[in-house]
């Protein structure tokens, strides 16, 4: 929610088709506040009869991530990948990097753990 307001910020934008949807997922963190919000808006009845928000899953999958790398367990770096990249060419992309290669370098790896969209963490 914080980078859908923020997002908001940084266009200028704030009319009431773009806020509405903001209020009604506040509303099961904060309900007073949104009853409140809700209200300002002109909305009718309580914004718990409201129905939840849409999304396009195409969209909400969309993109790169930044995954964490560590080696034994410690953060050494960060990677930004496609979202769903293969394991196989993430662990290529890690061994790559030269933050992460100094740790690494001539010794073999034990094992490598690897969580997708994530994180890598390479047992040396």
């Amino acid at each position: 929610m914080m980078e859908y307001v923020n997002e908001l910020r940084e266009q200028g934008a704030g009319g009431r088709e773009l806020v509405t949807p903001l209020v009604i997922m506040l509303a099961p963190y904060a309900p007073h506040i949104a009853e409140e919000l809700w209200e300002t808006l002109g909305g009718k009845g309580s914004v718990f009869e409201q129905r939840w928000p849409d999304y396009d899953q195409r969209l909400a999958s969309a993109g790169d991530v930044e995954i964490a790398i560590q080696v034994n367990g410690k953060l050494r770096s960060r990677l930004v990948v496609p979202r769903g990249m293969a394991e196989k060419e993430v662990v290529e992309r890690v061994l790559a990097d030269e933050a992460v290669r100094k740790f690494v370098d001539g010794q073999p790896l034990k094992k490598v753990i690897y969580v997708q969209d994530r994180l890598v963490n390479l047992v040396v």
